[in-house]
C-alpha cells in the first residue's frame, strides 16, 4: 500500500488496494420524520437515540448522585423521554458541557416533583440554553414537561453539538495555530465554523501520518474507516506505537465495511473514546453521531507536538496581548474622541441654555406686551362704547335738525308767498308811478329833473325785481334740495357713520344758508324800508 500508518508498514491512501463489502448492519437506519405545530419539520434515527444515550451513559453524570435512579437509560424506546422529563437531566447535561455558564441554584432535584416543580426545572433549562448560545426558538417548558418527541430530540441534539463545539475554538486551544496553512493569516484560522477546524484537524493528522487522503465531511468520507483508522493510530501514545501500528495493519487489511469499522472503534476504545458511533453508524455515514464522535475524541486526545505547542501558545498569547494593547489604545483614542464630544456638547449645551434664557426673557417682553395690549384693546373697546353713545346722540341732533330744516321750509315757502304778494304790491305800486310819471311830465323842468331821477329808481327796481326773481329761483332750488333731503333721510340710519363724518360739513353748509338767508331777510328789510321811503 501506499504510505505507512504514523511511520509503520501497512495501510495506504487507498486501502492497500483492498476491496471493502458491507455486510448488514446492526441496527435499522430508519430515519423518522415529525413535523411541529409551527410547521418545522424535524427528524432523528434510533441509532442516534443509541447513541446520545450511550454518551450520556458513559458521562460523568452517571456518578452523579440526582441522577442515579436516571442513569444508565435504556437506548431501546421512548426510555430517553421519561428521562428527560423531569428536567434535571437536561440542566445536568448542559452544565456539564458549559460548566461556567449554568446556573443550577433553583434546579428542584427531588425524587418526585408536582406540576409547578416541573415547569421551574424547564424553564431553567431553556434559561440556561439560552445562556450558552443554544437555539430555543419554539421550545417551551410545557413541551419538555409533555414529553414532545420533535422538540426534546432537537433540543438535546443542540445542546450536545454545540457543548460539544463551544471549545473547538483558537481562544480555547491556541494550540490549534499549528493548522494554519503556509500564507494562511491567523486571523482566517479564528474565523473558521468548529466543523471546520475539526476537518482541519483530522486532515493535520492524517497529514503527519503519511496518509493521502483527505477528510472533507463527516458522511461519505469515513464510511470505508480508513480515516478514522490513520487518525487513531496516530493519536495513540507513544508507549501503544507498535499495538497501534499492527492494529492498523490489521483494520486496512479488513475487507467488509462493518468489521473494518468495528477494528477502527476497538482503537478508539483503547483511548476511552468510543462514544457516539457504532460500526453501523461509521458504514452508513451518519452525520450527526460521526462528528459528535470526531469533537469528543478532538477533546480528550488532540495531541499536537508539545513544543511547537508552546511556542504557539507563546505567540498567541503575545498576538492577543498585543491586540489587548492595540484595543486600549483604541479605547483610550475613543475615551478621548468621546471626551471632547462631551466637551462640544456641554458647549452647545451653554449656548442652548443662553438662549433659552433669551428666548425667556423675549417670552417675558412678549407677555407683557400682550398684556400691554390687552389693556389697550379693553380701553379701544370702552372708547368704541363711548363713540357709539355721541354718535345715538348724533343720530338724535341730526333728527332735531331735520325737523328744523322742515320748519325752515315752511318758513321759506311762507317768506316766498309773502314776497310774491309784496311783488304784486310793487307792480301795482309801478303802474301808479307810471301813472304819476305821466302826471308830472306836465309839471315844470325841476320836474324833469324828478322825473329823471324816478326813472333811474324805475330802473334800480327793475334790476331788484330780476334780483328777487334769481332769489326765487334759488328758493325753488332749495326746496328741491330739501325734498331730496327727506328722500335720503330713509338711507340716513343705515349710512349714519358717513353722516356723522359729513355732518360738520353739512353744519358748515347749514351756517352759511343760515348767514345767506339772514343776509336775505337784510336785504329784504332794506328793500321794505326803501318801499317805505318811496311810497
Amino acid at each position: 500500500g501506499g504510505g505507512g500508518g504514523g511511520g509503520g508498514g501497512g495501510g495506504g491512501g487507498d486501502g492497500g488496494g483492498v476491496t471493502i463489502t458491507s455486510t448488514p448492519r446492526n441496527r435499522s437506519a430508519t430515519r423518522n420524520t415529525l413535523t411541529s405545530d409551527g410547521g418545522s419539520t424535524h427528524s432523528y434515527t434510533d441509532e442516534e437515540i443509541v447513541g446520545f444515550v450511550d454518551y450520556i451513559n458513559q458521562s460523568a453524570l452517571k456518578d452523579d448522585p440526582h441522577l442515579k435512579n436516571v442513569i444508565p437509560i435504556n437506548p431501546k424506546g421512548m426510555v430517553i423521554i421519561a428521562a428527560l422529563r423531569p428536567g434535571v437531566l437536561l440542566n445536568k447535561l448542559l452544565h456539564l458541557l458549559f460548566p461556567d455558564r449554568c446556573d443550577l441554584s433553583t434546579l428542584v432535584t427531588n425524587t418526585k416533583l408536582n406540576v409547578f416543580e416541573l415547569i421551574q426545572n424547564h424553564n431553567l433549562c431553556l434559561a440556561n440554553a439560552r445562556r450558552c448560545g443554544v437555539k430555543t426558538v419554539g421550545i417551551g417548558a410545557e413541551d419538555l414537561r409533555d414529553g414532545n418527541l420533535v422538540l426534546c430530540f432537537g433540543l438535546l441534539w443542540q445542546i450536545l453539538r454545540d457543548g460539544l463545539l463551544s471549545k473547538v475554538n483558537i481562544d480555547a486551544h491556541p494550540e490549534l495555530l499549528q493548522l494554519q496553512l503556509d500564507g494562511e493569516e491567523a486571523s482566517a484560522l479564528t474565523k473558521l465554523h468548529p466543523e471546520k477546524l475539526l476537518l482541519r484537524w483530522v486532515n493535520w493528522h492524517l497529514s503527519n501520518s503519511g496518509c493521502s487522503r483527505t477528510m472533507t465531511n463527516f458522511t461519505t468520507d469515513i464510511q470505508d474507516s480508513e480515516i478514522y483508522a490513520q487518525l487513531l493510530c496516530q493519536l495513540a501514545p507513544l508507549e501503544d506505537e507498535e499495538e497501534a501500528k499492527a492494529l492498523l495493519e490489521k483494520t486496512l487489511a479488513e475487507t467488509d465495511g462493518s468489521a473494518r469499522a468495528e477494528l477502527a472503534l476497538q482503537a478508539a476504545e483503547k483511548l476511552g473514546c468510543r462514544k457516539f458511533v457504532t460500526p453501523a453508524d461509521v458504514v452508513a455515514g451518519n452525520y450527526k453521531l460521526n462528528m459528535a464522535f470526531v469533537a469528543n475524541l478532538f477533546h480528550e486526545h488532540r495531541r499536537f507536538q508539545a513544543d511547537q505547542e508552546a511556542s504557539l501558545v507563546a505567540k498567541a498569547r503575545k498576538e492577543r496581548d498585543e491586540a489587548l494593547r492595540k484595543a486600549a489604545e483604541e479605547q483610550k483614542k475613543q475615551e478621548k474622541e468621546a471626551l471632547q464630544k462631551l466637551l462640544l456638547l456641554q458647549k452647545q449645551l451653554e449656548e442652548l441654555n443662553k438662549e433659552l434664557a433669551a428666548a425667556r426673557e423675549v417670552v417675558v417682553d412678549v407677555r407683557s406686551k400682550l398684556e400691554e395690549e390687552e389693556k389697550i384693546k379693553v380701553e379701544v373697546t370702552a372708547e368704541l362704547e363711548e363713540k357709539k353713545a355721541i354718535v345715538v346722540k348724533l343720530k338724535a341732533e341730526l333728527d332735531d335738525e331735520i325737523s328744523t330744516k322742515e320748519e325752515m321750509e315752511k318758513m321759506i315757502n311762507d317768506n316766498k308767498k309773502a314776497l310774491e304778494a309784496e311783488i304784486a304790491a310793487k307792480e301795482d305800486i309801478l303802474k301808479k308811478l307810471e301813472e304819476e310819471r305821466k302826471k308830472l311830465e306836465a309839471e315844470t323842468a325841476a320836474k324833469d329833473d324828478f322825473e329823471k331821477k324816478l326813472e333811474e329808481e324805475r330802473k334800480k327796481l327793475e334790476a331788484e325785481t330780476a334780483v328777487k326773481e334769481a332769489f326765487k329761483k334759488k328758493l325753488e332750488e332749495d326746496r328741491k334740495k330739501l325734498e331730496a333731503e327727506a328722500a335720503a333721510k330713509a338711507e340716513v340710519e343705515k349710512k349714519l357713520e358717513e353722516e356723522r363724518q359729513k355732518l360738520e360739513a353739512e353744519t358748515a353748509a347749514k351756517s352759511e344758508v343760515e348767514k345767506k338767508l339772514e343776509e336775505e331777510r337784510q336785504k329784504l328789510e332794506a328793500e321794505a324800508a326803501a318801499k317805505a321811503d318811496l311810497e
